[in-house]
């Protein structure tokens, strides 16, 4: 499935919404929000998200995060990356395809490493990670707001 990725726009909104909800149990917050809430964080924050597409620019499957010291910034020299793909692309190679070029961008940019939290049920996507050559540099102990249930959350990094 050849993808590719753009700016996240107010239109692409309810498919994040979705798909955000779908991935909360591999989340941090596992929250559920609804699609009101989604436009109103949007409109706060003005995220510096990616929506993954096929190709054509019109079939999401995905959508990026993006985060850096906004204070630092265009010295800071790490960025902080996440992917969430739709439930029903998932297992596709989507991510394996579309985070080699995530990180060919964030180094052009003048990014030089990218670090990445993972919480360690998401055994597939720590496998990823470790695949693209993130490496563990910490552990955090971590409860999510719904479950209450403690998690271990895995810092990741690679140098760009």
């Amino acid at each position: 499935m050849d993808c590719t990725f753009a700016t996240m726009q107010r239109e692409d909104l309810e498919f994040v919404n979705k798909v955000r909800n779908e991935c909360r149990e591999f989340l941090h917050d596992d929250r559920t929000f609804t699609l009101a809430e989604t436009n109103d964080w949007y409109n706060k924050t003005n995220p510096r998200w990616l929506t993954i597409f096929k190709m054509d620019l019109v079939i999401r499957v995905g959508y990026i995060r993006l985060a850096f010291d906004e204070k630092e910034y265009p010295h800071t020299t790490t960025i902080y990356v996440g992917m969430d793909i739709a439930k029903e692309k998932r297992r596709l190679g989507i991510a394996k395809q579309v985070f080699p070029m995530l990180l060919a961008m964030c180094k052009a940019k003048g990014f030089k490493t990218a670090k990445l939290e993972v919480l360690s049920n998401n055994i597939p996507a720590f496998e990823l990670y470790k695949k693209l050559g993130f490496h563990s540099v910490d552990i955090k102990l971590h409860q999510q707001p719904v479950k209450k249930e403690p998690l271990l959350s895995i810092v990741m990094e690679l140098p760009l």
